[in-house]
C-alpha cells in the first residue's frame, strides 16, 4: 500500500510550522498543541510493599502538567485525563489523594509526547489539540 504524504507549511511570527500526515501520522508538535492527554498505570504497591489505601484499597490518582491539575480518579489503578499545556517539556505530578498525608506516586520532567516511566507509575503523554 502506498502512502500519499502531504507536507503543509504555515508561517506565523517568523517561525515555520511543519505538519506531517500519512497513514502512520506522527504526533502534532507541541508548538500547535493546547491540550496533553495523559494516561497513568499505577503499581498495584507503594514502593514500600504496602497497599495505597487504608484497608488495601486503589490509590485516588490526582495529576499535575507544570502545575495544572486534572479531577482525581478515585480507587483506580488507571487515570486518564487532558490538560491544558504550553510547553512541550512539562513537570508531572502525580499523588494519591488521602484525607491525612498524600502519596507520592511519581515525580519528574517528560516532553510531549512519550510514553516512561516516572516513580511508581507508567506515564504516556501525547498531544490532545
Amino acid at each position: 500500500m502506498s502512502r500519499t504524504l502531504y507536507i503543509f507549511t504555515a508561517i506565523f511570527l517568523g517561525f515555520s510550522v511543519y505538519a506531517v500526515s500519512d497513514v502512520h501520522a506522527e504526533p502534532v508538535p507541541v508548538s500547535t498543541c493546547s491540550e496533553a492527554h495523559v494516561f497513568v498505570k499505577v503499581d498495584s504497591r507503594k514502593p514500600n510493599g504496602k497497599a495505597w489505601d487504608y484497608k488495601g484499597g486503589a490509590p485516588d490518582i490526582t495529576i499535575s502538567l507544570n502545575g495544572r491539575w486534572a479531577s482525581v480518579c478515585r480507587d483506580s489503578y488507571t487515570c486518564e485525563r487532558d490538560i491544558h499545556v504550553t510547553s512541550a517539556d512539562v513537570r508531572v505530578v502525580i499523588f494519591d489523594q488521602d484525607i491525612h498525608e498524600h502519596d507520592e506516586i511519581a515525580v519528574g520532567n517528560a516532553k510531549i509526547p512519550s510514553e516512561r516511566r516516572i516513580g511508581a507509575a507508567f506515564v504516556k503523554l501525547i498531544c490532545n489539540r
